[in-house]
C-alpha cells in the first residue's frame, strides 16, 4: 500500500494507478526498505522479547522505534522534496536548450 496515493514511492513524482513511476525507482526503494526494515525488525524484535520492561534490553525500545521511524518519514520527505527540485532545473534547462537550439537554427538558415 502506497504511502502517499498517486505519487512514487522513492522520487515522489504523480503515477496514476501505481506505486512507483518507474522499474529504477522501485528498485531504489525496495532496496532502501529491505536495510530500514531489518534495523526495524531488531529493535521490535528486543522489544517484543522483553516487553519494554524496565531494566530489560527492552526498556524505550518501542520510543527507538517511533524515533527510527520519524527520522526515515522525515529523509524520505527530504529525498522526494530534492528530486522534484531537480526535475523543475532540469524541465528549465531544457527549455533553455531547445531555445538555444532554435536560435542557432534559425540563424543558420539565415546565412
Amino acid at each position: 500500500m502506497p504511502v502517499k496515493q498517486g505519487f512514487c514511492e522513492w522520487c515522489g513524482d504523480r503515477c496514476k494507478g501505481r506505486t512507483y513511476c518507474s522499474d529504477f525507482c522501485r528498485g531504489k526503494y525496495t532496496n532502501l526498505n529491505l536495510v530500514h526494515g531489518k534495523s526495524l525488525i531488531q529493535l521490535l524484535k528486543i522489544w517484543r522479547i522483553h516487553r519494554g520492561a524496565k531494566g530489560t534490553p527492552g526498556e524505550g525500545k518501542l520510543s527507538d522505534i517511533t524515533f527510527r521511524l520519524d527520522q526515515l518519514l522525515a529523509d524520505d520527505r527530504q529525498r522526494r522534496k530534492e528530486m522534484t527540485e531537480a526535475r523543475k532545473l532540469a524541465a528549465v534547462a531544457n527549455g533553455v536548450m531547445a531555445e538555444l537550439l532554435d536560435k542557432h537554427e534559425a540563424r543558420k538558415a539565415a546565412k
